[in-house]
């Protein structure tokens, strides 16, 4: 099949619910997988999806195993990282699904999957209509997070935080104890002068975080008071292949935590 044609795991094919997994994941056992041809015309990467070539359902009816050691599946690594990441969300009877986040030539060897796309939602009869966290998440071929992305999601409070911004960037001249006195008002939990209350909450998420990625320990707080208000900080994690920096956004409705990337090349 040498015709010039890129494949991608495009899912799962059954969503997983996250309380009949008890909290444990199990290996995939079905998933698509599409091919698309690609031409000097077709661009590889982030924009309109590809016309698919044929998909092809691959399902297993083999019982599956647990492997003793997980680690090297990404699968796992993505649920274990959102599941301690965003703790809110366990509990609701929700829904989440995997999907590889990049195109990749099937002409090329195979390399580890490193880049996905975990979504979470409600489920109706039939697909998830409601849903609540669409994240992406990269990793290094050693295993370590590189990026977590989930600024786009309804979980971000994101159009809170717009709506603030521009009552906030409309006004320059405030003080600080107006400025938190308007972010209480919008309703956000963690203004500014609600620093330790904050730095409270992440140290516990960090804690449990820290039992997938590795020991955190969080830097100084930092509001930034713009069109996009949000509290920023620098986190060290400490790996198998040494300490890393990542840099890191809460937003100050509920204090969660939605942007984590590496810090430099590191």
């Amino acid at each position: 099949m040498d015709q010039g044609l890129i494949a991608r795991l495009l899912r799962p094919v059954r969503w997983l619910s996250r309380s009949a997994c008890s909290g444990r994941w199990l290996p995939v056992a079905g998933i698509v997988f599409v091919l698309t041809p690609v031409d000097a015309a077709v661009r590889v990467g982030p924009g309109p999806a590809l016309p698919p070539l044929g998909a092809y359902t691959i399902e297993s009816g083999a019982p599956v195993s647990i492997a003793p050691d997980l680690r090297l599946d990404v699968y796992t690594r993505a649920y274990a990282f959102v599941k301690a990441a965003c703790p809110s969300l366990s509990g609701q009877g929700l829904a989440f699904m995997v999907a590889a986040a990049r195109w990749r030539s099937l002409d090329q060897p195979a390399l580890p999957l490193t880049s996905v796309v975990l979504t979470v939602g409600r489920l109706n009869r039939s697909e998830p209509v409601e849903p609540i966290l669409s994240a992406h998440i990269d990793f290094t071929l050693e295993g370590t997070l590189y990026d977590f992305n989930a600024a786009a999601s309804p979980y971000a409070n994101g159009q809170k935080v717009r709506a603030l911004g521009k009552v906030l960037s409309s006004h320059s001249e405030w003080t600080d104890k107006q400025v938190a006195a308007a972010v209480t008002a919008a309703g956000a939990r963690f203004g500014p002068d609600r620093q330790r209350e904050l730095q409270q909450e992440l140290e516990r998420l960090f804690q449990g975080l820290g039992k997938v990625l590795g020991k955190m320990k969080p830097g100084a707080l930092l509001f930034t008071n713009d069109d996009t208000p949000e509290w920023s900080l620098d986190v060290v994690v400490s790996t198998p292949i040494g300490d890393l920096t990542y840099g890191a956004s809460v937003e100050p409705f509920d204090g969660r935590l939605y942007f984590l990337s590496r810090v430099g090349r590191q």
